[in-house]
């Protein structure tokens, strides 16, 4: 679980977490206090924001696609 958090730490650190938590149904105050090392990381916890960064990333990638057909296209 230190890998997890440590890998946890290094994502958040370029995304807005408060938004993300909004978004994904997560409560802000354990995302925060889990990366910041106060609360334990546990298996339910792991496996939700797992499936939220899942969902996150493949919102990313239909966006950016949606993007790249109305936006880029020649």
């Amino acid at each position: 679980m230190e890998k997890l958090l440590q890998d946890l730490n290094n994502y958040f650190a370029l995304i807005n977490v408060k938004a993300f938590c909004e978004k994904y149904d997560l409560a802000y105050e354990t995302v925060r206090r889990v990366l910041k090392g106060d609360k334990i990381i546990t298996e339910k916890f792991s496996a939700k924001i797992l499936l939220a960064i899942h969902n996150f990333e493949k919102d990313q990638r239909d966006l950016k696609q949606e993007f790249h057909q109305n936006y880029f296209t020649e």
